[in-house]
């Protein structure tokens, strides 16, 4: 008997909706639906297990596509299942497959918080040890052949697996000067005959040798590295054991006021093990000048982080779940295994891995790695990237969002708010080269257009892996350039979230884009706008791939994002981090043939008349004065000087069929096409709007994405991923590289200047 509860009407048609109807069409029962008459059906995870597409063929199903089974016709042998991306089509989000295709998991959670994450780290590293025994050590000893080993161990590494800002500082130091340096420092302090004798040493050892030892703020006011010995209680932290012994390395530019630092800063989690700790011993391990250049400094921090082996276990735990360590695990692991061959080629005994037995210190302290303290700003964030298949005009469209894991604050003092600045270098100097920033306009209103002053924000990265063209792409670039690769420079979107109210679930968002699009990298180049240049080196440095051109005007950034991907494995209900992302291919930059570009221009959609056409041949349309082409009809008046013609529209002395500013936009020919207006205004109907727009993005460029507010609102659910700064206390030296990065943007907002 069908179960009906109270109050429900008894027959089984009441309340059908059409979309139910046209769902038993595609292969649903006439009981297919969640009515009243039949108990809630249970949902669970399924995979596809063998490829197949739908009856239709408009669905193509692949091994390992993962879902929800929100139904099972046992009679039928059918399974109702939703993919997200896959299933979703003309309006149905569900459908109905053999069971045969199918497996079934556990029973779906739809509380992401409830579901289980873990970390997978790289396999284990394969060095080009050729060239690690290059360098002569100044100092002989096992402990100064590790130090120069190390060092030239590091310089030798490949491209990528250290920050470019680290490179840079190694290619202008010697090895030598490097090493002596550092085993002044430990001399020093008073270590260099405990450390660089073949017994092996103990932490007590350590602590009766130093000259330096750090108790109050009388103590040394030196500059260098320093060991923290930690012996708890019963009570400490949930992260840290009881009774134990720990070992923690640091740096700092004053040794008695960092210990007092370290005693008041208890949000880290560090800071726990601090107070919670019955006895701590702080020591100077090496004594470096003051004023000293900080990449020294950091150099040797990372040294002694791996010598002493004061990685906390739990950073390097394999498919472990210690997920507020996601940021550190990998250059952990890295640093970890390339000093472990060192020590085996210079016979450096370790310390904490020796056991305690051994060296009479239990665990590691630290958690992050000092060469990535070292980073520019943009090499320190990272960005946790998740893959789907998004369902857009009835086709499927594969997607990369690159989320950065913590969140953002709006900036207090002034309209503009800078997201992300990314750099390059000229000549040995450092400039800037792609700023992402947005800017509240006096038409916006704050909370529902924009962020409000000094609140949260999101910061995500759209990107079309297929190389299409986004919907609302950052760098607005026309619709027809002159390289194979022009449509992926606007393949990828830069998108703010911020909940609206602050704690009420409610979430807005917007796309940020490019003010400034106008502009060329190189004038004897047609078609190399800057923008173009700075959308595909930004791209190659997001998703860290090879450039795929052979431009020298487009720059390399500085580095790469740091990104780890995110799987959600449906079948177990977890969340998978994974440190080497799926690659993204880079089109090729090569240049469109000319006749291929005509026939972009020639599309019916486009609307372009008179392509190619005699110079100033409107085809008889009645255009009054006007003499212009349609490019420089569309050009804002005040773009003009500079590359552009100064007197507009100048027919070119070598192609008679185009002027000089087509020309520079990479086109082999003008359109002369009867058109409305230059810009929309407040009189323009909504087809001539249409029109002008059209045109604007086709030849000129996109105009601003603006999205209606009844559009902005959204929800969706967060895993909260703990601050992995506040896993250890960092340093107390600032980085001077970014510290202009919040001076006043110097740039032309083409918006605002092209208002009439």
């Amino acid at each position: 008997m069908a179960w009906v509860p109270s109050g429900t009407p008894n027959t089984i048609f009441h309340g059908m909706t059409a979309e139910q109807w046209q769902n038993i069409i595609y292969g649903g029962s006439l009981d297919f639906s969640t009515a009243p008459h039949r108990q809630e059906q249970v949902v669970y995870a399924c995979e596809i297990v063998k490829p197949f597409k739908d009856k239709g063929g408009a669905i193509s199903y692949t091994k390992g596509m993962q879902g929800q089974l929100c139904e099972v016709d046992e009679k039928r042998k059918l399974g109702k299942i939703y993919i997200r991306g896959v299933t979703e089509r003309d309006g149905i989000t569900h459908r109905w497959v053999p069971l045969g295709f199918i497996s079934r998991g556990k029973r779906w959670q739809p509380d992401m918080n409830k579901w289980n994450m873990k970390i997978q780290l790289p396999g284990h590293y394969r060095f080009d040890k050729r060239g690690w025994d290059s360098a002569s050590p100044p100092d002989t000893s096992v402990l100064g052949k590790t130090i120069t080993g190390l060092i030239t161990a590091l310089r030798n590494s490949p491209q990528n697996a250290i920050p470019e800002k680290f490179v840079e500082y190694l290619e202008k130091q010697h090895t030598t000067v490097l090493t002596k340096a550092i085993i002044d420092g430990i001399k020093e302090a008073g270590l260099y005959e405990t450390l660089a004798s073949d017994r092996s040493f103990t932490g007590t050892m350590l602590l009766r040798s130093s000259r330096y030892k750090i108790r109050d703020l009388q103590s040394s006011q030196d500059a260098g590295i320093y060991a923290r010995f930690h012996t708890t209680g019963d009570q400490v932290g949930h992260r840290w054991a009881p009774r134990s012994s720990y070992a923690y390395v640091g740096q700092t530019n004053d040794f008695a006021e960092r210990n007092e630092s370290h005693k008041q800063n208890y949000r880290t989690s560090y800071g726990t093990l601090t107070r919670d700790s019955e006895v701590i011993c702080m020591i100077a391990l090496c004594v470096l000048p003051p004023g000293e250049d900080s990449g020294l400094h950091y150099l040797a921090e990372q040294i002694f982080v791996c010598m002493l082996q004061t990685y906390r276990s739990e950073v390097l735990d394999q498919g472990g779940e210690n997920i507020h360590l996601l940021n550190f695990g990998e250059s952990a692991k890295y640093f970890t295994e390339l000093s472990e061959e060192v020590f085996r080629m210079t016979g450096w005994q370790g310390f904490i891995r020796r056991g305690f037995a051994s060296c009479g210190v239990a665990h590691g302290a630290n958690c992050s790695s000092p060469i990535f303290e070292y980073a520019a700003r943009s090499e320190k964030f990272l960005f946790i990237r998740q893959d789907a298949e998004i369902v857009m005009d009835s086709s499927t469209v594969p997607m990369a969002y690159y989320r950065r894991s913590d969140r953002l604050v709006t900036s207090n003092l002034r309209n503009n708010t800078i997201a992300l600045t990314t750099k390059i270098t000229v000549k040995g100097e450092i400039k800037k080269f792609v700023h992402i920033f947005f800017t509240k306009s006096q038409n916006q209103e704050s909370g529902v257009d924009v962020p409000p002053p000094g609140s949260p924000y999101e910061l995500v990265f759209e990107v079309r892996k297929d190389g299409r063209a986004h919907h609302s792409p950052w760098a607005r670039l026309p619709k027809i350039g002159r390289f194979q690769n022009w449509e992926q420079a606007s393949s990828w979107a830069v998108r703010i979230e911020w909940e609206h109210p602050i704690n009420s679930g409610k979430w807005r968002f917007m796309y940020v884009q490019a003010r400034k699009v106008l502009g060329w990298q190189d004038a004897s180049v047609p078609g190399s706008l800057t923008i173009y240049a700075k959308a595909i080196s930004f791209l190659q440095w997001l998703t860290n791939s090879e450039p795929n051109h052979k431009h020298a005007w487009i720059p390399r950034m500085r580095g790469k994002a740091r990104v780890m991907q995110c799987d959600l494995d449906a079948m177990n209900q977890t969340i998978v981090f994974r440190s080497n992302p799926d690659p993204i291919r880079m089109l090729p930059g090569d240049i469109i043939a000319e006749h291929a570009i005509k026939a972009q221009m020639r599309k019916p959609e486009y609307g372009l008349r008179q392509v190619d056409a005699r110079f100033g041949d409107f085809g008889g349309a009645r255009v009054g004065s006007r003499s212009v082409c349609d490019t420089c009809f569309m050009i804002p008046r005040f773009v003009y000087g500079g590359y552009l013609a100064d007197k507009g529209c100048v027919q070119d002395k070598v192609n008679k069929n185009a002027c000089t500013n087509c020309v520079l936009f990479g086109r082999p020919c003008c359109s002369w096409t009867l058109l409305p207006a230059a810009r929309v205004t407040s009189e323009s109907s909504p087809d001539q709007r249409a029109i002008i727009q059209k045109t604007q993005s086709v030849l000129v460029r996109l105009p601003v994405a603006k999205i209606p507010p009844e559009m902005q609102g959204f929800s969706q659910q967060f895993r909260d991923l703990e601050d992995s700064r506040e896993a250890d206390d960092g340093e107390d030296y600032n980085d001077s590289e970014d510290e202009d990065d919040l001076e006043d943007l110097d740039y032309i907002d083409e918006e605002e200047s092209d208002k009439e």
